[in-house]
């Protein structure tokens, strides 16, 4: 275990419960002299610092050019709301049914996003009970009743108790990224398992 040739790889909480962890299986079988470590976070970690080798990460823009940038897929985002919610509240099928109910919104560094930004232009600032500044957050404040938020659609549609109103616009949709930090794409290691993990999380 000691002799191998480590792989620091940060994501987002939800990833390492979807695909991530099949291509990684995949790899190491294919490559047992390599391995990983883990580093699942919400918020993103400073690759450029050697915080990570490697970073699954959804967004709308790289900020940092220095980066090693591969797009994986887009990601769409859908307004959901908890099972026990619309029991009480009903269900919004359409943006002219948003007046009324209450919202869990972003905040920190994703006040700026095109997710907080289509919500604030379509209800009261009255209406928000609650902000996150992760996704994970957002989640569990859906579920808990609170109000309605938005999530990626393919999250929120795994999620026992929660229910989709519905798709938020493809405009709002945002993007994920396999990023590298310069360094340690200079690796064999880091460079074998980026050439092997991009095409296939495609």
């Amino acid at each position: 275990q000691d002799s191998k040739r480590v792989i620091w790889i940060t994501a987002f909480y939800s990833a390492f419960s979807g695909r991530l962890p099949i291509a990684l299986d995949e790899f190491i079988a294919l490559h047992p002299d390599i391995g990983f470590e883990f580093l699942p976070n919400d918020t993103p970690l400073d690759l450029a610092a050697g915080e990570a080798d490697v970073e699954i990460r959804v967004t709308q823009t790289i900020d940092d050019p220095t980066l090693i940038c591969s797009k994986l897929n887009e990601v769409p985002f859908s307004l959901f709301v908890s099972k026990r919610y619309a029991a009480r509240h009903g269900l919004p099928k359409s943006e002219a049914d948003l007046a009324g109910h209450k919202f869990v919104g972003y905040d920190g560094r994703h006040t700026r996003n095109t997710l907080a930004i289509w919500l604030a232009a379509r209800i009261d600032p009255g209406q928000i009970v609650m902000t996150c500044d992760h996704t994970r957050g957002i989640e569990g404040a859906i579920l808990s009743g609170v109000g309605l938020g938005v999530l990626p659609t393919s999250f929120g549609n795994d999620k026992p108790g929660i229910l989709r109103c519905f798709d938020l616009p493809p405009e709002v949709s945002q993007s994920m990224w396999f990023l590298a930090n310069p360094a340690a794409y200079r690796r064999p290691e880091v460079k074998t398992f980026a050439a092997f993990f991009v095409p296939r999380y495609r």
